[in-house]
C-alpha cells in the first residue's frame, strides 16, 4: 500500500493547530485549577504553557489589594487584582484563598458585577477565581487592568489564610508567546484573641461601628446629660464579643468630649491599627453618644447614635447593589449567648429573594461590606429582614451602610450614610 506523506503530514498538523487553537481559546475563557504559582503550596503558574518569559521577570507589576492583614470573622472584603504591563493588550489572572495548615478553601469567593470573573472548584472543593473572554479585555492597553471580586472571611478562626494569584499580561497574537506571567502571596493573619469578653450593664450603650484603616477613621463624641462630670470606660469590642482595648474618659458637667482616632487612642497604636468593631461605653452618669466614621480621601462623615438592643426581630429599612453603590451590615447580639440570626433581603416588592443564617457569638457581631452579594445577589435594592431564631430570640442591633466611591483632586474617596433599624412588629 502506498502511503501519501505530504498527504498525512497535512493532516496531522492540521489535527495539531486545531488541538492548539482549542488550547488557546480554553485559556482565555480561564486557565485549569491550580495555577496560581503557589510557592506556598508548590502550585503550576500560567509559565506551564506561556514558557517564553521566566515568572516575574517582566518591567509589568501585578497587585493584589483589599486583603485585610488580619481578618474578622464573617466579613466581606473587596479584593482588587490589578495588573500593568507596557506594551501588552489582553489579561488574565487566577487566584485562590486556602487554609494555610490544611490547604482547604478559607472562606468564601464572590464573582463581581461586571461579567469580568468567574469561579471554578478542584477536586477538594478549593475555589479558584479567574477570568471570562470577557475579561480578557480584547485589545486593552495597559491602564492598568483590574479585576474587582469579593471575599468574605471564614466564620471561624482557620489560622492563617495565603491568597494565591497568578497574572497573564498578554500581547493578543492568539499564541502563548510573547506574555509576561506574574504570581504573587499574601498572608492575612487571623483574628487576635482577647482574653476578656464583653460583660455590658443594663444601661450601658452601644456605638455600633468604629473603623480605623488607611481609608477610614472613627471619632467618638461623649455628650453629659448631667450638671456632673461623667466618667466613661470605653471598650473596642471584637467580632467575637472579645474586649479589644478599653480606657476611660471624662466628659465635663453639661459638656462634650470628643476623641478623635478613637481605636488608635483605645489601643495606644503608633501605626493603622486597621481594625473595626463597634463600642461600648460604661458609666454611672446619663450620656450621649455617637462616632462619626470619616473617609480620609473626601473628610465625608457619617454618624452613629449610641443604642441598645431592641427587639428580636428588626426591619433595616434599605440596601442596594445597584451601580456604583454598596451597602454594608452591621448586625449586633446584645446578649450574653450565642445567637442564630437569619437575614432575609427582600426586593422593593416586598418578594423575599434570598436568606442565610449565621451564629453570632455572645454580643459578638456580623459586619459585610456587601450584604447583597454575601447573600449571592447583585443588582438589586430593598429592606433587610434581621430575626433570632433561638428558642428564646435574643435582641438584636442592626445597621445598614450605603456608599459609593467618588473621585476627587485628592483622590477616590467614598460617600457614606447609615441607616438604623426599625423594630418589626
Amino acid at each position: 500500500m502506498k502511503v501519501d506523506y505530504k498527504r498525512a503530514l497535512l493532516l496531522v498538523s492540521t489535527i495539531a493547530f486545531l488541538a492548539s487553537s482549542e488550547q488557546l481559546l480554553a485559556f482565555s475563557t480561564g486557565p485549569a485549577v491550580r495555577r496560581t504559582g503557589s510557592a506556598i503550596f508548590n502550585e503550576l503558574s500560567c509559565t506551564a504553557c506561556h514558557r517564553d518569559n521566566a515568572v516575574n521577570s517582566g518591567s509589568g507589576t501585578l497587585a493584589l489589594t483589599g486583603v485585610p492583614s488580619s481578618y474578622v470573622l464573617g466579613q466581606a472584603y473587596n479584593l482588587t487584582v490589578s495588573i500593568r504591563q507596557t506594551g501588552q493588550s489582553r489579561w488574565g489572572f487566577q487566584l485562590a484563598a486556602r487554609v494555610r495548615a490544611s490547604v482547604t478553601q478559607a472562606g468564601t469567593l464572590q464573582l463581581g458585577s461586571d461579567g469580568f470573573t468567574q469561579l471554578r472548584a478542584d477536586p477538594t472543593a478549593v475555589q479558584f477565581i479567574e477570568h471570562t473572554s470577557a475579561g480578557t479585555r480584547q485589545g486593552t492597553a495597559d491602564d492598568p487592568v483590574t479585576f474587582n471580586f469579593t471575599w468574605t472571611a471564614p466564620t471561624t478562626n482557620v489560622g492563617e489564610v495565603v491568597f494565591s494569584v497568578a497574572a497573564n499580561a498578554a500581547n493578543n497574537n492568539s499564541a502563548n508567546t510573547g506574555d509576561f506571567i506574574y504570581t504573587q502571596e499574601t498572608i492575612s493573619r487571623p483574628p487576635d484573641a482577647p482574653s476578656v469578653t464583653a460583660t455590658p450593664s443594663q444601661t450601658a450603650l452601644i456605638v455600633p461601628f468604629a473603623v480605623e484603616s488607611n481609608a477610614y477613621r472613627t471619632n467618638l463624641g461623649l455628650t453629659n446629660l448631667t450638671s456632673t462630670a461623667a466618667t466613661v470606660t470605653v471598650q473596642f469590642i471584637d467580632q467575637s464579643g472579645g474586649v479589644v482595648a478599653s480606657k476611660q474618659y471624662t466628659s465635663p458637667p453639661n459638656g462634650l468630649f470628643q476623641v478623635g482616632g478613637v481605636i488608635r487612642d483605645l489601643m495606644e497604636s503608633q501605626t493603622t491599627p486597621n481594625r473595626q468593631g463597634y463600642l461600648l461605653l460604661e458609666t454611672t452618669q446619663a450620656i450621649g453618644a455617637f462616632s462619626t466614621p470619616i473617609d480620609n480621601t473626601r473628610l465625608d462623615a457619617a454618624v452613629l447614635q449610641g443604642t441598645r438592643g431592641k427587639a428580636a426581630r428588626l426591619i433595616v429599612p434599605t440596601s442596594t447593589s445597584i451601580g456604583l453603590f454598596r451597602t454594608g451590615l452591621i448586625v449586633i447580639n446584645d446578649g450574653n449567648v450565642p445567637n442564630t440570626v437569619e437575614i432575609r433581603f427582600r426586593d422593593n416588592g416586598g418578594t423575599q429573594r434570598a436568606t442565610r443564617s449565621i451564629t453570632l457569638a455572645p454580643y459578638g457581631f456580623l459586619q459585610t461590606e456587601d450584604v447583597p452579594g454575601f447573600l449571592g445577589l447583585s443588582d438589586t435594592f430593598g429592606p433587610i429582614e434581621v430575626r433570632s431564631t433561638n428558642t428564646t430570640p435574643v435582641n438584636l442591633i442592626a445597621v445598614s451602610r450605603v456608599f459609593a466611591p467618588v473621585t476627587t483632586a485628592n483622590g477616590t474617596g467614598t460617600a457614606s450614610a447609615f441607616f438604623s433599624e426599625e423594630v418589626a412588629p
